[in-house]
């Protein structure tokens, strides 16, 4: 999977779905709301380019089983 062509809403639904991360687990990793996550999930807001990033390294670091 190449995780630099995702959208943050992709991998926002792949760290939910694949690997069973909630929401609340997703706010408190960012420092958010889970309504800033569910926006962000459903596409309505996107994140800023650090939380992107971030989302990107934690989905590597699931991916290779880290």
């Amino acid at each position: 999977m190449n995780e630099n062509r995702l959208s943050p809403c992709a991998m926002l639904r792949i760290l939910r779905e694949k690997y069973g991360i909630s929401q609340e687990e997703l706010a408190s990793l960012f420092g958010v709301t889970t309504v800033t996550i569910k926006n962000w999930t459903d596409g309505r807001f996107v994140p800023k380019k650090i939380i992107r990033e971030k989302l990107q390294s934690i989905l590597k670091r699931k991916e290779r089983g880290i």
